[in-house]
Parts: C-alpha cells; structure tokens; sequence
C-alpha cells in the first residue's frame, strides 16, 4: 500500500479506507470482501476496488496491483467527478 500511495497524487475527495475491525466491517460485508480478523492481525482480500461516489465498484484490481493501469483508471475516474 505504501509504495502504491507514493505513485499517486491524491486528490481532496479520494479516501482510503482505515480503521478499525468494527469500523470496516459493514464496509467489507457490502462489498464482499473476505476477511479473517484474529487478535493479531486482518487479512483481507488482496483487491483494490474503485468506488463511484454513489457506492458503486467502478474498478476491481486484484494483487499484485498493475500500477500503470491503477493509475490510469484513477485519473479517469477523477476526471469524471
């Protein structure tokens, strides 16, 4: 995640998703993301999903993540808001 949040130029309106079990939950649920929550550590998935504003999956990438294309589909993603 890191490495991929140092390639792009985040925009105001672009939000990653951070926080806790409880938090993140429902979110996961909605989108069907998989996840295995033990006291230690949440593995999740290995998807990055790009999100309209209304909610909907505009995008799905799966690991490892094509950067060029990510980059591609979140610039055409931001220009049509």
């Amino acid at each position: 995640m890191s490495h991929f949040v140092a390639t792009v130029t985040w925009r105001p309106g672009w939000h990653r998703l951070l926080g806790s079990q409880v938090q993140l939950a429902p979110v996961w649920a909605g989108y069907h993301v998989f996840v295995d929550a033990s006291a230690a550590d949440v593995v999740h998935d290995a998807v990055l999903l790009i999100i309209d504003p209304k909610g909907r999956v505009s995008t799905e990438y799966n690991a490892p993540l094509p950067l060029t294309e990510v980059n591609t589909s979140l610039k055409a993603a931001d220009a049509a808001q």
